[in-house]
């Protein structure tokens, strides 16, 4: 039960930094369409880890404590636009690979109930979904056909 519950607090910590990440760029993205994406990651990224720390205080352990929130960047509009879209793509590829490897490891342990590995199926689905969204949406706007 404890390794399930120090599972959980790292997946909520990891959430947690993909929407400091995410909060730190949106800012900075002049497309309103990748922007909207990004602001989307975010808020779901808090709602999963949010499931997270419900689902540790049922199982009896404390809450990692909450990050400050930061306060987005002034915007950096203009000419560095392709190269912020890159970053972004980056920055999305860190967050996917870094969470849903943690994803991955709840899902492939043997004490992990049914109902809990359903909503870290989902939860793990969702970010897949979202961060593919962004990828596809950018590299339809800022590739050349």
């Amino acid at each position: 039960m404890d390794r399930i519950v120090q599972r959980l607090r790292e997946l909520t910590s990891a959430l947690e930094e993909g929407k400091k990440k995410c909060e730190e760029v949106a800012g900075t993205i002049p497309d309103p369409h990748i922007r909207k994406s990004i602001l989307g990651l975010e808020k779901q990224s808090i709602e999963y880890a949010l499931e997270l720390s419900q689902e540790i205080q049922t199982r009896g352990g404390s809450l990692p404590s909450v990050p400050e929130r930061i306060a987005a960047p002034e915007s950096r509009f203009g000419k560095q636009a392709r190269n912020i879209e890159k970053e972004v793509i980056k920055i999305c590829r860190k967050i996917e690979g870094s969470i849903i490897k943690l994803y991955g490891r709840m899902l492939t342990d043997p004490i992990l109930n049914e109902s809990l590995r359903l909503m870290i199926r989902a939860q793990m689905n969702g970010i897949m979904r979202s961060t593919l969204q962004l990828k596809l949406l950018s590299k339809l706007l800022y590739t050349s056909w």
